[in-house]
């Protein structure tokens, strides 16, 4: 087995497959993938994230081309996304600034951002934003900077 790989990615976190009914398949993959002695049923890391209190699971990513092939099953690279519920402050002192590129966005927790505009963030929303995906996007003030 010679699979194409994507070679700026790590291997260990390109395998994934769907098990039928809990039965378990001898994985011997190549290379650094061969660390891999077990990929759960598809479900299993949904329901663990659940029960772990996260909210808002969703698949991130679940990549088109399969890495490697295992009794004819493609794994593919997925990647789940949850947040884990807590404590919003009330008090926003925290700006972010929206540079683009649309004219206007909303994040899970409501928060409308127009493009160029000034909005008040609580720390909470403020820190989740500034290590989000997406905070490339932002420009974040602290409390204490002044104009």
């Amino acid at each position: 087995m010679r699979p194409v790989r994507d070679p700026s990615r790590n291997a260990l976190f390109q395998v994934n497959f769907r098990v039928q009914m809990g039965a378990t398949i001898p994985l011997e993959l190549p290379g650094p993938a061969a660390a891999v002695q077990y990929v759960p049923p598809f479900t299993s890391p949904l329901q663990a994230m659940r029960r772990a209190g996260l909210v808002d699971v969703r698949f991130d990513k679940l990549s088109a081309k399969t890495h490697f092939e295992i009794a004819g099953v493609g794994l593919r690279e997925v990647l789940l996304v949850a947040r884990k519920p807590g404590h919003r402050p009330r008090v926003a002192n925290h700006v972010a600034i929206y540079l683009g590129p649309l004219a206007q966005l909303t994040d899970d927790f409501g928060n409308t951002f127009p493009r160029g505009g000034r909005v008040l963030l609580n720390v909470h929303d403020w820190q989740n934003l500034k290590n989000g995906t997406t905070a490339s996007q932002f420009l974040f003030l602290p409390p204490d900077w002044r104009a």
